[in-house]
């Protein structure tokens, strides 16, 4: 039996997903939702939804949807998870699931109780690579695309929205002794996020990351980076990004309607430590 299918927004990115991931054939086309009711309508329209909504609200308070997409724009995709959760949905979202410190209440309020087993953080490449290969050093940095020179208010988080492998890293030793010393900061007032941060981060004395977050100089396609994760692989990484690495995780939670732990909120330990030293 088909599950109902919810989408939050009509942008097209949502069915696109669906159809690399081949996940078509395990839902009804049940509702759409957007802030702009002829929007949701004509995609609602064009790809058959049953239903159409001029407002997340409405699409939340459905009782007959089983699965939710939640793609929104990352400002306000977890508040609609969260809202999602505490109405029983299941919940499929992208990285990453919450972006801001006004949500660690609801974050920890979902991880205490049974609801952090029904959302499903979409993998777009493997995230657990640093964990599989960690040497005793690594120089992990992040530099701002060229993509985002046109529209500076576009420009991503490159710590907390951009690095999830260096996050499910430092979740996997959360029980070790983890210190990170900040060696140089600076933050961008205008659209409020760190634009610049190199730091050190040790692990039980035995480990080392040095991790450099630049969002102010563009890199080059002739620069020469020794790292985890360099502009190049960032390109690839963006062209992929609707295809899901972790599908067959994916698929058991579509098809068996299967609740597990499945590390969506990895995040939460990570963001937690680089606040406290961030904002000393």
């Amino acid at each position: 039996m088909k599950s109902n299918l919810g989408i939050l927004s009509s942008n097209i990115n949502s069915l696109e997903f669906l159809t690399l991931n081949g996940l078509n054939n395990y839902f009804n086309f049940y509702a759409v939702a957007s802030r702009n009711i002829e929007d949701s309508h004509a995609f609602s329209s064009d790809f058959n939804f049953k239903k159409y909504y001029g407002s997340y609200e409405e699409l939340v308070k459905d009782p007959n949807i089983d699965f939710v997409i939640n793609f929104l724009p990352n400002s306000i995709k977890f508040e609609y998870s969260y809202l999602l959760l505490k109405a029983q949905k299941k919940v499929i979202t992208n990285y990453p699931v919450f972006n801001s410190t006004k949500d660690i209440t609801y974050v920890e309020e979902i991880i205490s109780s049974s609801f952090d087993q029904n959302i499903f953080l979409v993998q777009e490449y493997n995230y657990s690579k640093l964990i599989d290969d960690i040497p005793n050093h690594i120089f992990y940095s992040k530099f701002s695309s060229n993509n985002y020179e046109s529209n500076l208010s576009m420009m991503k988080d490159l710590l907390v929205e951009e690095s999830p492998d260096l996050f499910l890293l430092l979740n996997h030793y959360k029980n070790s002794n983890i210190n990170i010393d900040i060696l140089k900061k600076k933050y961008d007032t205008l659209y409020n996020r760190l634009s610049y941060l190199n730091a050190l981060i040790t692990i039980d004395n035995n480990k080392s990351i040095n991790v450099l977050i630049d969002n102010i100089n563009k890199i080059h396609e002739n620069s020469i980076i020794v790292n985890s994760n360099s502009y190049k692989d960032n390109l690839e990484i963006r062209k992929n990004a609707l295809k899901a690495y972790n599908h067959d995780d994916l698929l058991l939670f579509i098809k068996n309607n299967k609740t597990f732990d499945n590390s969506t909120f990895f995040q939460y330990y990570a963001f937690k430590l680089f606040n406290e030293v961030l904002n000393v």
